[in-house]
């Protein structure tokens, strides 16, 4: 069994934070600029991007600490952050914190907020500012709102009163309260500074999957006085808009018939609202105006919060997560905030009480390389991306038990960085030193996705992955915004358009041009200059000839090289920027850059190989550079089973999470690992599964592998390789044949005339 972190383990863990592993063996820490906000606060330019108050424009690769990850020790905070930083993070989304932060036990003191709580949180702030990592905070997350707090059936309303919270006005009223004691008079002790004076806190959330449409689905369960008052509001919203009963009755109406039934009246304030109102007549008619409703209370919400705290002071950029599936509450929110923002999650646990004995939940075990269908990076990173507003992935994961999470890790920086994303933001990062494990959302122990991290944020960062892409405009027009329960409508025109930059034009949201254009339902060519081409995609039954016409017209425009490749009918990846390279997703033969400097052949059927340069030059030129082969990681005693498959889907279902240490399954091979660079080999390592690290650098070669007992061999050496063990000893090894020795952290061989032998 290899285990991570194994020489540690094997010198004796000093202290519960020896868990924490570095993503890699490199330091990208002067990647970050120190203190965070240094160039004064952040903004939305009028072109869809963050910039620094001095004109910098500034993109951020981060993870979220949520929960009881944020309420940690001093002691522990620095030393994740000194991780973070090492690893080129320049971003940390503390997170979920509001409902300790605001115990139901302090409701109605005059200290409305938890004293320990709020220590730590300063201390995150000021922890990350200090070495050049900015902050983003969320308001409404997990708070429970309380009687004592003059709340009318608060027991009934859950966490963070979905979605009542966005129309009531004592309870906006108490978002407000917090969010003035918390920004504007609460003043941070280790910074000096309140947080609306903090430029290293640079994104504010207003509330979190919250709203109309992200709750519809629980309107049922809304307690009174809050349902009569939605329904209320229903018919004020309805009275403005059609005036009568009568004109009411004339709009909706289909070929079956009339939507009101003999006792509504707008006058009376007796339409029904469907979710709410029993036995609703013709609903699928009056959705267009559900929708309208529910997008008109999302814009006043928003408006009121966005206005509040720029009373305040807060200079810094405003956004929010409502529905990003719907395109009537993206426009909403793009009306109201200053950024857009969005979730993407692949193999995310699919929890359900049908479930047999033993099953703790299911979830998709394919490869999200060869996914289809709405829950693809590609989709979820289009669809929300709205003209001149910069988009924020605040979560996003392919999720353990998904057995492929380092290819799919890397595909979405890539599409990132294609698409010209503004932030990403992975969930999450247990700071606990108590979670030893792997888990769906702790990224903390996981070989296959913390050990990308780094290097997935390099590629995030490549220019190269973002030059020369076509701009896709996909066009919403009013009618069709409205029309549409969902965004999916767009997601063939996304898939097509998978190696362009894709921006989405709504009304009053819009670009001066962009090469191709794609005008999606009724009234969408509005929104072109007169006399513009546009491919139209009007109803789902019409698309196919619609979306051959685009994928004729993407092929022309396509540069000769395209930086982001999908070969094997998806099963594999080249990612192939200016200072970085990466080759992903299924491996069984030779693969190679497109230009053949870079191959590799795995003796592991599914990895993921990164290799950087660190001077400029390419795999052919460059005597400085970094390599890293990531497989698997599992838990031990770990269990899954089949649950279900289809064309579409691949349900595993999860029996034992398994215990502590993580493993990467490496073993000995009886074939190499073979990386090559200009044709010539740099490593051979007879080894399966497992990780691996190679760097170049002052002539010399070295090897860090979590594999004892393995083969290898340095080509070129010069001299006998020597291996680093604890106490920094030095010890140099019998062969050749080469074996990698237990306990140690790396072996070395000099390759250059000049190489200083440590």
């Amino acid at each position: 069994m290899v285990v991570l972190g194994i020489h540690l383990a094997e010198a004796g863990a000093a202290s519960p934070l020896d868990r924490f592993q570095p993503s890699c063996r490199l330091d990208f820490s002067d990647r970050l600029e120190a203190p965070a906000g240094d160039r004064g606060f952040v903004f939305a330019g009028s072109d869809g991007h963050f910039y620094c108050a001095d004109g910098t424009r500034l993109r951020l690769w981060g993870v979220n600490i949520a929960k009881d990850s944020v309420w940690q020790p001093h002691e522990t905070i620095d030393h994740v952050a000194d991780l973070f930083a090492q690893a080129g993070l320049n971003l940390v989304r503390l997170h979920h914190f509001d409902e300790a932060l605001l115990p139901p036990d302090r409701a109605g003191q005059p200290e409305r907020m938890d004293p320990t709580v709020l220590d730590r949180l300063d201390y995150w702030i000021y922890a990350c500012k200090r070495r050049g990592l900015y902050v983003f905070i969320d308001l409404l997350d997990y708070r429970v709102f309380s009687a004592a707090e003059g709340v009318e059936a608060a027991d009934k309303l859950g966490r963070a009163a979905k979605p009542v919270a966005v129309y009531n006005e004592k309870l906006i009223s108490l978002q407000m309260d917090y969010a003035r004691d918390l920004l504007a008079r609460h003043v941070n002790p280790y910074t000096g500074l309140r947080y609306r004076d903090d430029p290293a806190i640079c994104l504010i959330e207003i509330c979190d999957e919250h709203g109309m449409f992200a709750a519809h689905n629980r309107w049922g369960d809304i307690p009174s006085p809050y349902r009569e008052e939605l329904i209320r509001r229903w018919n004020f919203w309805l009275r403005g808009r059609y005036g009568t009963t009568t004109a009411l009755a004339a709009a909706w109406k289909n070929s079956a018939g009339s939507a009101l039934g003999p006792t509504e009246r707008l006058e009376d304030g007796t339409v029904g609202l469907p979710g709410i109102s029993p036995d609703v007549v013709n609903e699928r008619v009056r959705q267009p105006d559900l929708r309208r409703f529910c997008a008109s209370i999302e814009r006043d919400y928003l408006g009121q919060m966005v206005a509040y705290l720029r009373s305040l002071g807060v200079r810094v950029p405003l956004t929010a997560v409502t529905q990003p599936d719907s395109p009537a509450s993206v426009l909403a929110a793009a009306d109201s905030l200053d950024c857009l923002a969005a979730n993407y999650y692949f193999g995310h646990p699919i929890y359900k009480t049908t479930y047999p004995p033993g099953v703790r939940f299911t979830y998709e075990a394919g490869d999200a390389l060869a996914a289809s269908g709405p829950d693809t990076a590609v989709r979820r990173l289009s669809g929300p991306k709205v003209a001149g507003k910069p988009l924020v992935i605040r979560e996003w994961n392919v999720c353990w038990p998904n057995p492929n999470r380092a290819a799919g890790l890397l595909e979405v920086a890539a599409l990132a960085a294609r698409q010209d994303v503004d932030a990403m933001i992975l969930f999450s990062f247990y700071a606990q030193p108590e979670a030893t494990i792997v888990s769906p959302f702790d990224v903390s122990n996981d070989p296959s996705a913390w050990g990308v991290m780094a290097l997935a944020g390099e590629i995030f960062r490549d220019a190269g992955l973002r030059a020369s892409a076509p701009r896709l405009a996909v066009l919403w027009g009013s009618t069709g915004l409205y029309n549409y329960v969902s965004g999916a409508m767009a997601g063939p025109l996304y898939d097509v358009a998978r190696e362009l930059t894709v921006r989405n034009w709504l009304p009053g949201h819009t670009e001066q041009a962009a090469d191709l254009y794609a005008a999606l339902g009724a009234g969408a060519t509005d929104l072109l200059p007169p006399g513009t081409p546009a491919v139209k995609v009007i109803a789902r039954d019409s698309q196919a000839p619609a979306l051959d016409k685009l994928r004729a017209l993407v092929d022309g425009r396509l540069p000769p090289h395209n930086p982001v490749r999908y070969e094997s009918g998806g099963d594999l990846i080249r990612i192939e920027g200016a200072q970085v390279q990466a080759l992903a997703g299924s491996v069984k033969q030779e693969v190679r850059s497109s230009d053949g400097r870079l191959a590799w052949t795995s003796a592991t059927p599914r990895a993921a190989l990164v290799w950087l340069s660190r001077d400029g030059g390419g795999p052919d030129t460059a005597r400085s550079w970094f390599a890293k082969m990531v497989t698997g990681a599992w838990n031990t005693g770990e269990q899954t089973e089949p649950h279900y498959r289809t064309d579409a889907v691949n349900l595993f279902r999860l029996l034992e999470p398994g215990t502590a240490p993580v493993h990467t399954g490496g073993k000995p091979s009886d074939t190499p690992t073979i990386l090559r660079l200009n044709g010539q080999p740099v490593l051979q390592l007879w080894l399966r599964g497992g990780t691996w690290e190679l760097h170049q650098i002052d002539g010399k070669r070295r090897l860090y592998c979590d594999t004892p007992g393995v083969r290898f061999d340095l080509p070129d050496a010069m001299g006998t390789p020597v291996a680093s063990v604890p106490g920094n000893s030095l010890h140099p090894l019998s062969g050749p044949p080469w074996i990698y020795p237990a306990g140690a952290e790396w072996v070395e061989v000099m390759v250059e005339p000049g190489g200083t032998q440590p």
